[in-house]
Order: C-alpha cells, then structure tokens, then sequence
C-alpha cells in the first residue's frame, strides 16, 4: 500500500456514506412531503439547495470514477 491508494480507499469510503446519508435524507424529505405540506414549502425553498448537492455528488461519483481508472492503468 502507498498513500495514494490509501487515500483512495478513504475517499471512496467518505463518498460511499455521504451518499448514503444523502439518500436517506432525500428519501424522508419525499416521504414527508406527502404527509406534510410544509416540508413541500422547505423542499421548494431549498430546491437549488438540492440542484447544488447533486451536482456535487455527480462531481464525486466522476472523481470516483476517473480515480478508478487511473488506477487500473497504473
């Protein structure tokens, strides 16, 4: 193991949990929003909130990808 692949590894894993989290937040800010109309006036107010994070999670899984790649060519 170098730091490189270390690194990696830690990366992946803060990507792999930030997603997840993410995931579960957006899953109960939908099913909130069936049962509770002020989380649908949150969600509308923080809509580019969610338009940001999930370009940056497009970022991440590219970085991850790209990360993924470079290391097969290694």
């Amino acid at each position: 193991f170098n730091i490189d692949e270390i690194l990696l590894i830690i990366l992946n894993i803060y990507i792999y949990i930030f997603s997840a989290i993410l995931r579960k937040f957006i899953f109960f800010l939908i099913f909130n929003r069936i049962s509770f109309p002020l989380c649908h006036f949150i969600s509308r107010k923080s809509s580019h909130l969610a338009e940001i994070i999930s370009l940056i999670l497009r970022l991440l899984f590219f970085v991850q990808k790209l990360k993924k790649k470079m290391l097969l060519y290694r």
